[in-house]
C-alpha cells in the first residue's frame, strides 16, 4: 500500500462508527496472528 493511501485508510478511522471499529478491530487482530504465525514458522524453519 502506498503512503498516501495509508494516510487516507488512517483519516478514514476517524469517520467510522462503534460497529465498524469492532469490525475492524476484530480483522486487524485476525491479520496479526496470522502474520505472527507465519513469521513464527519462518523463524523455526531458518533454525533447522
Amino acid at each position: 500500500m502506498l503512503h498516501h493511501d495509508f494516510r487516507q485508510f488512517l483519516d478514514a478511522l476517524d469517520r467510522l462508527h462503534p460497529a465498524q471499529i469492532e469490525d475492524a478491530q476484530s480483522k486487524i487482530r485476525v491479520l496479526r496472528q496470522k502474520t505472527e504465525a507465519i513469521s513464527e514458522i519462518e523463524v523455526r524453519a531458518i533454525q533447522d
